[in-house]
């Protein structure tokens, strides 16, 4: 059969990516080398459009995380998962195998979510004061990308500008100046899924971009394409890694 190509666009989410299948997937994200594997896989937190290739008989399993929690998962910095894809019996260990190993024996959606939540709730650890200070701020910037400034943020909770730069790298993969660019321009795209009549001064305003010339800037850089030609071609697989 033909490949079926598929332009991911960021979001502010990391996952993990389950391949129950056995079957080969090519990502890759712009700008580095093409990987080809049949793992489970980690998605960080990525910056640029991520391009995947799936061919033949393939079945996925995708769990989306708040921009904390895979940290809160892997007790890893963040910022090596940063826009790359990696392999999660690399980092998952044991626990990750016993996941795996209970979810080909699932029969059903239902049962596969059961038990992706049952082991992940035994797993994730709750962290102290600043993972949690640090995903109040990422929800902040999340819930409002036109109106939240980093600076008001550090002043409200007493950090400096290096302070929050640190934890976000650590727990997050990101710079909270990029994180916001990213949860603004994702604003714009779940807006024109959302949306089947679009007023764009209006949806430009409300996040923060000067006007559409400078989101179509953004979006050719992050993506490769115009927002016309990535919407002419767009592909329902893709709206999974929009994150809710």
């Amino acid at each position: 059969c033909q490949p079926f190509h598929n332009v991911v666009l960021p979001s502010v989410m990391q996952s993990i990516v389950l391949n129950i299948s056995g079957g080969k997937a090519r990502v890759k994200l712009r700008g580095r080398t093409e990987i080809e594997s049949n793992a489970n896989l980690i998605a960080g937190q990525y910056t640029k459009s991520l391009v995947c290739t799936l061919q033949g008989d393939i079945d996925f399993v995708g769990i989306h995380f708040q921009p904390t929690g895979l940290f809160r998962l892997l007790n890893q910095p963040m910022s090596k998962f940063s826009d790359a894809v990696n392999n999660l019996d690399r980092y998952g260990g044991s626990w990750a195998a016993a996941m795996f190993a209970d979810i080909l024996r699932d029969t059903s959606s239902e049962a596969r979510i059961s038990t992706i939540e049952s082991h992940l709730s035994r797993q994730v650890f709750q962290a102290g004061y600043t993972i949690d200070l640090t995903q109040k701020i990422a929800d902040l910037i999340h819930l409002s990308p036109g109106d939240t400034l980093l600076a008001d943020i550090g002043s409200r909770y007493g950090l400096s500008e290096r302070t929050m730069q640190r934890y976000f790298l650590k727990y997050v993969g990101v710079t909270p100046k990029k994180f916001a660019s990213i949860a603004r321009f994702n604003a714009v795209t779940k807006m024109i899924e959302m949306k089947k009549s679009l007023q764009w001064h209006g949806i430009f305003e409300e996040v923060g971009y000067v006007d559409h010339a400078h989101f179509a800037r953004d979006f050719k850089k992050i993506s490769g394409k115009t927002p016309t030609e990535y919407y002419q071609n767009k592909t329902e697989y893709e709206k999974f890694f929009y994150g809710a």
